[in-house]
């Protein structure tokens, strides 16, 4: 079983993945070419998308302070509800309510998709 930290991570690359194709697909011209630190670079990796995904890919394990660890939380049916939630925040927040909750869904099924890749001896 992944730890919580590879799951954030999980989550955190699904944001990057996204952010990289929307750079790429994007009408402007890309930035000249300069030679920022490795400080500015992690800074500029963090964005609230990242922090947002990274946040929902740990978020399915909250269900042991529930006792239910990996039943309702770790189902594509919950996959689809962070998808309708995240839909209306980003409506409400005026940013493109399709793309966001898609991205949002995608990292917290990266836990999902995880968790059932891996092996799990923890006593639920």
């Amino acid at each position: 079983m992944p730890s919580p930290l590879g799951h954030a991570m999980a989550g955190a690359m699904t944001a990057w993945i996204a952010e990289i194709r929307h750079r790429r697909s994007s009408v402007t011209p890309p930035d000249p070419p300069i030679s920022p630190s490795l400080f500015d670079r992690v800074a500029a990796a963090i964005t609230p998308l990242t922090i947002t995904c990274a946040v929902l890919a740990i978020s399915p394990d909250f269900d042991f302070f529930l006792h239910s660890h990996r039943t309702y939380t770790h189902s594509l049916g919950a996959v689809g509800i962070v998808w309708l939630l995240v839909a209306f925040a980003a409506w409400r927040l005026r940013l493109p309510v399709v793309k966001v909750a898609t991205i949002c869904a995608a990292a917290y099924a990266s836990h999902v998709l995880l968790d059932w890749a891996g092996r799990d001896d923890s006593a639920a």
